[in-house]
């Protein structure tokens, strides 16, 4: 029997939690896949802190199945030598893939530092999905907003008047990998690459609007 839910790579920034929001829209149940990299503590926090708000926003919640984690240590930066993120995910969706799963969704977008290429990203999934001998059929890589940039994440999803749920989870996201300590909570550092980002995003965004 195919499997019929898709499994979310979701870190709960803007561009994964847009994955879940769509499949709010047509009704789909879902499972999320979220990965703490103990490379940054503050980081983690932040980003758990901001998941949690999310869920919690998304209530009653009768769409999402399981939410698994995966606590993986410090192997993003070990020594001389750095993992992708792209295989750090795909060695968590190993971990923790279904038979019910038709589908593994990215949320990366057009130009994102990450990919440099999907062919390596789907060729790595096929080759590590042998390896595991699985005994279902292999689900697909899905890519949706592949072809879209982050500027038309932000105004479809967070920026859209005739959609009010994703006006009410832009607050909670958190995307941030360089947090300050400020009082009992986190500030944004507004230098990181992702900081950077969106800042530029809500620039041209600003700008288009005027």
């Amino acid at each position: 029997m195919s499997g019929n839910i898709p499994l979310i790579i979701w870190s709960g920034g803007y561009d994964s939690t847009a994955l879940v929001l769509d499949c709010y829209e047509r009704a789909e149940r879902f499972d999320l896949l979220s990965i703490d990299i103990i490379n940054n503590k503050n980081k983690v926090i932040c980003e758990t802190k901001a998941q949690n708000k999310i869920l919690s926003t998304l209530k009653p919640n009768k769409l999402l199945r399981n939410h698994y984690r995966w606590e993986c240590g410090n192997i993003s930066n070990s020594g001389d030598w750095r993992l992708s993120q792209p295989v750090i995910w795909l060695t968590a969706v190993m971990m923790f893939l279904r038979k019910e799963h038709y589908q593994i969704k990215f949320g990366y977008y057009k130009g994102a530092d990450p990919l440099n290429g999907t062919d390596i990203l789907y060729t790595t999934f096929n080759e590590m999905f042998k390896l595991c001998r699985f005994d279902f059929k292999r689900p697909e890589i899905s890519i949706p907003f592949l072809l879209s940039d982050k500027e038309t994440i932000f105004r479809d999803w967070y920026f859209n008047d005739d959609y009010a749920l994703g006006k009410k989870i832009y607050p909670h996201i958190w995307t941030c990998e360089g947090p300050l300590k400020k009082g009992r909570g986190y500030i944004e550092c507004k230098k990181c690459v992702p900081c950077l980002s969106k800042y530029k995003t809500l620039c041209i965004i600003e700008n288009f609007n005027q």
